[in-house]
């Protein structure tokens, strides 16, 4: 003998409605899950954009530099007691790099002026997501052709 189920329609509903719920979060949870994902690989990619940039940078500064002296060719930026997100740091980290490169690669390493260079970024101020921070250049230093430049940023307080 043959026994088929049978539901009623308050309970077929009730068994759709619960099956539609399980797909709904199943995919509210993968999108949540793969939404990190990509947020850790767009902070990835970002940063090998700037490497890449920054490299081919220095590549043609290095074509066109004498090889008789040794010269600047990396500009190395820490953040010192940093509170803030690896975005931001980024964004930062960045900014000041661009500010001073042009005034350290390339230079002759006894010429480069660590006071002048830290002048440059002491005092400034700068938005990054919508959020202001205030840079304080702690000090500097030359290792062989690499420039460290190590600053402190705060975030300014709201007026």
């Amino acid at each position: 003998m043959i026994r088929f189920l049978t539901w009623s329609k308050d309970q077929l509903t009730r068994v759709v409605a619960g099956l539609t719920l399980g797909m709904l979060l199943g995919a509210l949870t993968a999108t949540l899950i793969l939404g990190m994902r990509l947020e850790v690989l767009s902070m990835e990619n970002a940063s090998l954009a700037d490497r890449l940039a920054d490299l081919e940078d220095k590549y043609e500064r290095l074509l066109q530099q004498p090889a008789s002296r040794l010269q600047a060719k990396d500009v190395v930026v820490q953040l010192v007691d940093f509170r803030g997100d690896e975005r931001t740091a980024l964004e930062l980290r960045r900014f000041v790099r661009d500010l001073v490169k042009d005034h350290v690669i390339g230079r002759p390493v006894q010429e480069i002026d660590h006071l002048l260079i830290q002048q440059v970024v002491d005092g400034r101020r700068i938005t990054v997501e919508s959020r202001d921070w205030h840079l304080r250049a702690v000090m500097s230093s030359i290792t062989w052709e690499t420039y460290f430049l190590y600053v402190e940023a705060t975030a300014a307080l709201p007026v």
